[in-house]
C-alpha cells in the first residue's frame, strides 16, 4: 500500500481547516485515513499549525510520501531542518538553536 501524507479539508465554506494526516494514496482526498498526524488552520494568525512529530517521522521512515503543501508547511515550520539535522548527528541543544533561529528569520522576513 502506498502511503501518503497529505492535507484533508475540513471545516464549512470559506472557512478552511485542514487536518495531516496518513493515508492511502489512492484514497480520495476525504477519505478514510490511517492515523492523523496533526491539523493546520490557515485562519489564525499564531500557532497554527500542530503535528506528532514522532508519528509522521514513523511514516516516512516507512515511506511514506510527503505532498506538496504539507512539504511546504512542514519547512515553514521548520520540520524538515530538524529531521535533517538529526540524519547529520547533531545535539539536540544545537537543533533547538538552529531551528529557533531559522524561523526567526522567517519571522522576520514575513514582516518585511
Amino acid at each position: 500500500m502506498a502511503v501518503a501524507i497529505r492535507l484533508q479539508r475540513r471545516g464549512r465554506s470559506k472557512r478552511p481547516f485542514y487536518r495531516i494526516v496518513a493515508i492511502d494514496s489512492r484514497n480520495q482526498r476525504d477519505g478514510i485515513e490511517l492515523e492523523r498526524l496533526g491539523w493546520y488552520n490557515p485562519l489564525m494568525m499564531n500557532d497554527n499549525i500542530n503535528i506528532k512529530e514522532d508519528r509522521i517521522n514513523y511514516w516516512l521512515e516507512k515511506g511514506a510520501c510527503k505532498s506538496n503543501a504539507v512539504d511546504g508547511l512542514f519547512k515553514k515550520i521548520g520540520f524538515n531542518l530538524k529531521r535533517d539535522l538529526q540524519r547529520q548527528g547533531k545535539s539536540e541543544s544545537e537543533i533547538e538553536n538552529i531551528v529557533s533561529n531559522f524561523i526567526e528569520q522567517q519571522q522576520t522576513l514575513k514582516l518585511e
